[in-house]
């Protein structure tokens, strides 16, 4: 391989890893209502068609202002009731606003396709200012591929598993995720880029 075509491999890969990088659970809240916080563990449940890795957990921030509440805690459970991720937000720690979103870096955290589904969750505070977002059953939010919104979750005491509240399509937002694909998705990705290569030599 020229030395020009070893540049070009690697300036294509820097940019996929960045584009992987940067993906997002939901990518729009749909249509629904503004609803105030309360006692409450409110988020929603998932499947995923591949493995992933969880890079950061995020809040749903409805002004862009910052929390209301002094913090709040995002999990990632199983349906067993075990906590696979969490990161608290706080308002002098509240990380990065994107899209709407507050999220905290955590340690990575691979979710398998074959351990599903997953509930994913934050609490609410009665009284603390703090809103979510419910939404419409017949306007869902956007999730990004391989990620599949099954439906809401709830729990009446923060802290608690969320359970499933409805066996409809909707969510509580809540909380949001960003994550990369699985290694064999990237290596996907190295080998298209050499294959552009290879026919432009």
């Amino acid at each position: 391989m020229k030395l020009y075509q070893v540049v070009a491999l690697a300036g294509m890969l820097c940019m996929a890893t960045a584009s992987v990088r940067g993906n997002f659970a939901v990518t729009d809240i749909g249509a629904g209502t503004q609803s105030p916080s309360s006692n409450s563990e409110v988020g929603w449940v998932f499947t995923i068609s591949t493995d992933i890795t969880v890079t950061h957990l995020g809040v749903w921030d409805a002004d862009g202002d910052g929390l209301e509440q002094a913090s709040t805690t995002v999990r990632i459970w199983t349906a067993q009731d075990n906590v696979l991720a969490q990161a608290e937000i706080t308002a002098a720690n509240p990380g990065t606003l994107i899209n709407g979103f507050r999220y905290i870096d955590i340690d990575d955290v691979v979710l398998s396709a074959n351990e599903g589904p997953f509930f994913i969750s934050n609490n609410n505070w009665h009284n603390s200012g703090q809103t979510w977002w419910m939404a419409a059953e017949d306007t869902p939010p956007t999730l990004s591929s391989p990620i599949t919104l099954v439906r809401d979750a709830l729990a009446f005491n923060p802290n608690q598993f969320p359970f499933s509240s409805k066996d409809t399509e909707s969510a509580n937002l809540g909380p949001n995720f960003q994550y990369i694909p699985e290694p064999a998705s990237l290596a996907l990705l190295v080998i298209g880029a050499g294959a552009v290569l290879r026919r432009r030599a």
